[in-house]
C-alpha cells in the first residue's frame, strides 16, 4: 500500500514541467542607424531580460540595405513579450565599424533595452553613435 503514493508522485513530478506553455511572441521591427545613416548588413539580437521577468528564445535579424529589420526566433516571427537586452553587430566586412561599435556587441555594455508589448506597434529605431 505504501507504494501507491510513491508511484503517483513519480508519475506527476516529470509531468509538471511539460505543462508550461511557451511565452507569447509579438511582431517587432525597426531600423539601426549609425550617426543618422542606415547600418547595412549587420545583425541585431533581442535577448529576453530574465532580471525583468522575461523568458524565452532570443530573436534576431540581419539588417537590410536601409538598416531595417524584422525580428524572428526559433519559435517564429517576432520576439517574446517583455523586456529585452539588445545587441547590435556591424557586418564583418567593416572592420573599422566593428572596432568603433564594439560596446554595442555586448549586452552589459550596450545599454540598449526595449520592451516588446502585446497589441503594440513594437517598431524601434536604434540610433548608434560612432566617431571614425
Amino acid at each position: 500500500m505504501r507504494r501507491a503514493p510513491f508511484l503517483l508522485l513519480l508519475f506527476l513530478v516529470p509531468n509538471l514541467g511539460c505543462s508550461r506553455t511557451p511565452p507569447p511572441q509579438a511582431p517587432a521591427k525597426g531600423r539601426v542607424l549609425v550617426n543618422g545613416y542606415p547600418m547595412r548588413g549587420g545583425t541585431v539580437v533581442f535577448t529576453p531580460d530574465a532580471k525583468r521577468g522575461a523568458r524565452g528564445p532570443i530573436s534576431m535579424a540581419v539588417l537590410d540595405d536601409n538598416g531595417a529589420f524584422q525580428l524572428a526566433s526559433d519559435a517564429g516571427p517576432g520576439a517574446v513579450v517583455g523586456w529585452h537586452r539588445v545587441t547590435v553587430a556591424p557586418p564583418p566586412s567593416s572592420p573599422d565599424l566593428m572596432a568603433g561599435l564594439e560596446l554595442y556587441r555586448h549586452p552589459d555594455l550596450s545599454n540598449l533595452q526595449f520592451e516588446i508589448r502585446t497589441n503594440a506597434d513594437n517598431e524601434f529605431t536604434i540610433a548608434l553613435e560612432w566617431e571614425p
